[in-house]
């Protein structure tokens, strides 16, 4: 909402008040957008400072107040805070502020501006970084490991993960990226964790764009608008083809659209009709998926229909293997997770004990069940839950565990939706 609000505000001062809702509009019909909105991962924060950066710097373009630059820098340092491909705009804002400096006051002021949201950015965002680097030695650990290096973490490790990246898209070549908008649009499943119709960007970046080229006021500020969104698509283009680490710069994809639809509406009269059709159709496929989302989301919680328990259990498969050990294990027992990231309910620590995850666990040493257990044991894990939808017992890593389990020094104590909590027993 508060992006959706950012959008219309831009929209309305720089090109016109009917752009400002379309853009809007545009934003909250994506439908990762909508999907994300009740999900605990930080694309829509890193959406909203981008937006509010932006805004400031178009701000002191017009204005020529420095105080706006002290904004951007402050929104670009928050940005920051949420992910480091925020660097990718927060840096083509520097460069544009240097070089609009230059038509106008010169390059030292130019330089001096680019320096003041630059540094400002870094600062403001900066106790992150610190903290990675304490943890790791690495302030953007687990990425640049070439460069940084890093503890617990190997290039072996990094090489892997980098192939898991390149897992998603379809293909990183030339021809690639000029089918990108395309394919977005069209194959979206392929940029996403699932086959999911909530991971796509929908259809309106792509029937809209061609509209911006009816656009006659503001061309300047439409093209740098462009070229920043360009830029920050060939750095997710060649990272992380991932569709919802493109929300960031979708804000200012919505304003150039928006600005486009809005003048096809005005000027162009026999477009209208489409263009307002297209949007409905944006709008409704959107309303008709949050239709089902609120079949999954927590609507009968909040109505006070179903307890948070009852909610949670079903929606989160590890939930009550989790619940489980919170009542049953010691308080100062450690839980080892095998195929399973998510411990946010576990009241005990817990550690990612799978291979490729870090190097804390020696897997390297262990050729048996009990080398495994006797570690984890004296490294304060007690306890074990595995999810089998993720956890393969064909891996080295699996017949370990097997192994172990043959041997009874893994005990299953309680299982749940595919997820099962073992104690651990020295052999």
């Amino acid at each position: 909402a508060l992006t959706g609000a950012a959008i219309y505000s831009f929209g309305r001062r720089y090109i016109g008040s009917l752009a400002g809702k379309i853009g809007s509009l545009i934003y909250l019909s994506v439908p990762v957008v909508f999907w994300e909105s009740q999900i605990a991962y930080a694309d829509l924060s890193s959406a909203l400072y981008i937006a509010l950066a932006v805004y400031a710097v178009v701000n002191w373009e017009e204005t020529g107040s420095g105080r706006w630059l002290w904004v951007a820098g402050a929104a670009g340092g928050f940005a920051l805070g949420t992910k480091v491909l925020c660097g990718i705009p927060v840096a083509v804002l520097c460069a544009w502020v240097l070089l609009a400096s230059l038509k106008r006051s010169g390059w030292k002021s130019g330089l001096l501006g680019a320096l003041t949201l630059g540094a400002l950015s870094l600062i403001v965002g900066s106790p992150w970084y610190i903290k990675s680097f304490i943890y790791t030695g690495n302030p953007v650990y687990p990425f640049l490991f070439n460069i940084f290096g890093g503890r617990n973490w190997t290039q072996a490790n990094a090489d892997a993960y980098r192939q898991s990246q390149l897992v998603f898209g379809m293909g990183r070549g030339c021809a690639n990226f000029l089918m990108l908008p395309w394919n977005l649009t069209m194959n979206g499943y392929k940029f996403f964790d699932t086959k999911s119709l909530f991971g796509i960007l929908g259809p309106a970046y792509l029937g809209l764009a061609p509209l911006v080229f009816f656009v006659q006021k503001k061309r300047g500020l439409i093209l740098r608008l462009a070229l920043l969104s360009f830029i920050f698509i060939a750095a997710w283009f060649v990272l992380m083809q991932q569709s919802r680490y493109m929300i960031g710069i979708l804000p200012i994809l919505s304003v150039i659209c928006a600005a486009g639809a809005a003048e096809a509406l005005q000027v162009w009269r026999p477009l209208r009709t489409a263009v307002i059709l297209f949007l409905a159709v944006c709008v409704i496929c959107t309303g008709l998926m949050g239709i089902f989302l609120a079949q999954g989301n927590g609507t009968k919680v909040v109505l006070g229909i179903e307890s948070k328990d009852d909610y949670a259990s079903w929606t989160l498969d590890t939930y009550d293997a989790q619940i489980y050990i919170n009542k049953n294990a010691p308080a100062n027992a450690g839980v080892a997770m095998f195929g399973e990231v998510r411990g946010f309910y576990l009241d005990r620590d817990y550690i990612w004990a799978n291979p490729g995850h870090h190097e804390m666990i020696p897997w390297a040493r262990f050729s048996k069940g009990p080398d495994m257990v006797n570690f984890l044991i004296k490294s304060g894990y007690t306890y074990a839950i595995i999810n089998w939808r993720f956890f393969s017992p064909e891996t080295d890593c699996g017949r370990i565990i097997s192994d172990a389990i043959g041997r009874g020094i893994m005990c299953e104590e309680y299982a749940s939706h595919a997820v099962s909590v073992y104690s651990l027993r020295s052999e």
